[in-house]
């Protein structure tokens, strides 16, 4: 965390003797334009650079023993791994990656879907392409069979799944990714429409989408993943009987939500569930509810009552 969140550092050269870049060393400096890393770094830190969103070039020297920016990539690739550990708004995918790393693009804004080629790729980290620019069709291959919590944290128009992934399906044309063996919704959009058989949301599986709207969530649904809806625009939504927790942050930032219908069968609302929902303006607590996490409402101004039940 040597430079981190100095959002003001333009540019910066690590001489040769540098053999390692500790975690979070670089991490939030948002003017940083371009990295060039030594031949000698052979130690780079988890989130190293992330959130650097003004980066456009990433350049490793010829020579480095451990890592390489093969064919002008843009990009700090784990030559061993073939694992692309940091990228920028200008990274472009080489075919020979197989694996992206946590956080790997994490806020390069000017990163778009005309560079996001996974056709080789059988893993992507948590968080890797949250906040880039991404939007338009998600295609994941036959190859991807792990993908991360909030991988991706766009809001793309389709999504689909290619016929022969052992692990994730879109089955039904139903834009969004499905866990085949739990029956979990891991990645949806706006144009999803939720299959019969589905069980669980995944966490953050609606996170950042704009377009939602109001949202039913159909009473075949058992489990509500973390953060399913954290900083989307969803408007109103309608939560089934059964459901006995709100998890936690599953709201949080969603700053256009406005109605929430809660089922009589609710217990225990999670920790930042509704945090900073600036629009919401009533709740009803059911009666058998007998738990409100830490943070909850906090910062949920509209709100003009309370009624605590028993």
């Amino acid at each position: 965390s040597a430079f981190r969140g100095c959002s003001s550092l333009a540019s910066v050269t690590i001489p040769e003797g540098v053999r390692r870049i500790y975690e979070s060393a670089f991490a939030g400096c948002s003017s940083l334009a371009s990295v060039t890393i030594p031949e000698g770094v052979t130690s780079i830190g988890v989130d190293a650079f992330k959130g650097c969103g003004g980066l456009n070039s990433i350049t490793v020297a010829e020579g480095n023993s451990v890592y390489d920016s093969r064919n002008g990539c843009n990009a700090i690739i784990e030559t061993a791994s073939n694992k692309l550990l940091c990228g920028c708004n200008n990274t472009t995918i080489p075919s020979s990656v197989t694996r992206i790393g946590d956080s790997a693009l994490f806020a390069c804004s000017g990163f778009t879907n005309d560079n996001l080629d996974l056709s080789n790729v059988t893993s992507v980290g948590a968080s890797a392409f949250a906040g880039t620019g991404i939007t338009g069709t998600l295609n994941i291959p036959a190859t991807l069979v792990e993908i991360g919590s909030e991988a991706f944290g766009a809001s793309f128009t389709s999504i689909t799944v290619a016929l022969g992934n052992p692990v994730f399906d879109s089955r039904n044309n139903c834009n969004a990714v499905i866990e085949t063996a739990t029956n979990t919704l891991v990645i949806g959009c706006a144009a999803t429409q939720i299959p019969i058989d589905i069980k669980a949301f995944g966490y953050g599986a609606f996170s950042s989408v704009k377009g939602l709207g109001h949202v039913d969530i159909p009473a075949f649904v058992t489990d509500l993943g973390e953060r399913t809806f954290a900083n989307s625009d969803i408007k109103s939504v309608s939560i089934p009987e059964g459901i006995t927790t709100i998890p936690t942050s599953m709201f949080h930032l969603c700053e256009e939500l406005e109605t929430v219908s809660l089922p009589s069968t609710l217990k225990e609302i999670g920790m930042m569930a509704f945090n900073q929902n600036h629009k919401l303006k009533n709740i009803s607590f059911p009666e058998g509810l007998t738990r409100i996490g830490d943070y909850a409402f906090t910062q949920c101004f509209a709100i003009e009552t309370i009624d605590l039940p028993s």
